[in-house]
């Protein structure tokens, strides 16, 4: 029945092509709206394999449409389709739906048999999001970010947009976020101890290797700006950083980061050993848990570099003496004190799993 409720040409005007797109994009009420894209939320849900077979890198000159290219080009019009919603949509609640919905799509779309240009499309177009004045739909964008990295990682076409200067695109045009010129955590190297390179490197802005890193990482360790903590700002009892479920989100990109991508990960590997320490030295237990899963593949990034079949030449990988460095720092930091949480078993657990990810050649 995916025909009957998922659109497979542009056809929104002509009266027999109702499809959930038509109500996400016309429909005047927006829970509604939000209703329909909870439904093909739930219908993208586990369909990685019914949409593998999509196939449209190849031009088709038939009289008949094979069924992998009508899969591909319902997948192109669900990308168009919810990306004109996002443009349009004026209702917080209801923009965090069709953020969603775009992370179901993204997870689930065979991107290494489609035609390149539409992740570059999401990804240009999420960024602003990410500094939206409500939480949700930060949180959300947070979350597509980590399936845009996440899908069939390595992909080029990822590889080359986390590769791009982190102004480019935040300062659309959109009109749904005026305040969005220059972001400061582009800037912003994170205060405190953070490793000397880091901050020498960061003022030349085109040295950045990878602008979501620093976004990431500004966002679990840096205090939140007022400008975008919405309703709780100014309250005195409130948090001085984030809130827990986005530094949550960015803890998730960068260990997505760090599994697919750990060539851009590596640059940044005492400063993440630091946020990580922070991070376990929390009183928040999830925030411990995603701290130390995200040193668990760290250490799986380095022990894959060094394995005999290999491809990463010896003078790309981190040199031995600074593994041993990143890990001294762990082993003296909160990384003991999780091993012996007893009140935590998952914790102990996720602290384990990381301890077995020490590089061999660094333990010795």
């Amino acid at each position: 029945y995916w025909s009957a409720f998922v659109p497979d040409t542009p056809e929104l005007g002509s009266p027999q092509s109702v499809s959930l797109m038509t109500l996400t994009l016309k429909d005047p009420s927006p829970k509604t709206r939000a209703c329909a894209l909870q439904v093909l939320s739930a219908i993208l849900e586990g369909s990685k394999q019914f949409l593998s077979v999509a196939e449209d890198t190849s031009d088709h000159r038939r009289a008949f449409t094979p069924f992998s290219v009508m899969i591909a080009s319902s997948i192109r019009e669900l990308h168009r389709c919810l990306l004109l919603a996002l443009v349009a949509e004026s209702s917080s609640q209801t923009l965090t739906q069709i953020i969603k919905c775009l992370a179901n799509l993204v997870s689930n779309s065979p991107y290494n048999r489609l035609k390149l240009s539409l992740l570059t499309k999401v990804w240009n177009q999420i960024k602003p999001y990410i500094r939206h004045k409500d939480v949700n739909v930060r949180v959300s964008s947070f979350t597509l970010l980590g399936a845009i990295v996440s899908t069939h990682a390595p992909l080029p076409e990822v590889q080359l947009l986390l590769q791009q200067p982190c102004s480019s695109g935040l300062s659309s045009s959109n009109s749904v976020t005026p305040h969005l010129s220059t972001p400061d955590w582009c800037k912003k190297a994170p205060s405190g101890p953070f490793l000397e390179e880091a901050s020498i490197s960061s003022p030349k802005g085109s040295s950045e290797p990878c602008w979501l890193i620093r976004l990431c990482i500004s966002t679990v360790v840096l205090p939140k700006e007022d400008s975008c903590s919405g309703s709780d700002a100014g309250s005195a009892g409130g948090s001085t950083y984030e809130p827990s479920p986005m530094r949550l989100e960015a803890l998730q990109v960068l260990a997505h980061l760090a599994r697919g991508y750990f060539s851009m990960a590596q640059v940044y590997l005492m400063e993440l050993g630091e946020v990580i320490c922070k991070c376990m030295g929390e009183a928040d237990p999830s925030i411990q848990l995603h701290g130390a899963k995200l040193l668990e593949e760290l250490g799986t990034g380095l022990i894959q570099q060094y394995k005999p079949d290999s491809t990463v030449p010896s003078d790309q990988r981190v040199p031995v003496t600074l593994v041993v460095m990143f890990w001294t720092m762990m082993l003296n930091g909160p990384l003991p004190r999780a091993l012996q949480n007893s009140e935590h078993p998952t914790l102990q657990a996720s602290a384990c799993d990381a301890l077995s990810s020490i590089l061999p050649e660094a333990f010795s």
